[in-house]
């Protein structure tokens, strides 16, 4: 699972990082005028974020002193977006899989696969 991490964004620079398809679900205002941290995930409906993979994308960050906290995801578990909202993430998805935990999904995969 690829993923890009972005430190110390002013929020204008925001609006470019983060895919228009998203623009929609947030709320610009609620950011205020602080630098963010943006960690950006694989975008795709194939690709699922499970909490392991955000996991190690928050270890990668050492000192989280940004006050806005960002992810983007294309499909987070139900695991994935408890981790991050425990570390400060608002989170934005197209795809939120809340009634899958890691396990089942990983399941179903092997499954179908």
């Amino acid at each position: 699972m690829n993923y890009k991490i972005y430190r110390h964004v002013p929020p204008q620079r925001l609006r470019a990082l983060i895919p228009k398809r998203y623009h929609p679900q947030i709320i610009w205002s609620d950011l205020g005028d602080a630098e963010a941290v943006l960690l950006l995930f694989a975008q795709g409906p194939e690709n699922v974020v499970l909490s392991s993979v955000v996991l190690r994308a928050v270890a990668s960050l050492s000192d989280l002193n940004e006050r806005s906290r960002i992810a983007i995801a294309g499909c987070l578990t139900a695991e994935a977006a408890k981790v991050l909202t425990g570390f400060g993430f608002r989170s934005y998805t197209l795809n939120e899989f809340s009634y899958w935990t890691d396990e089942s999904f990983k399941r179903i995969t092997k499954a179908t696969a």
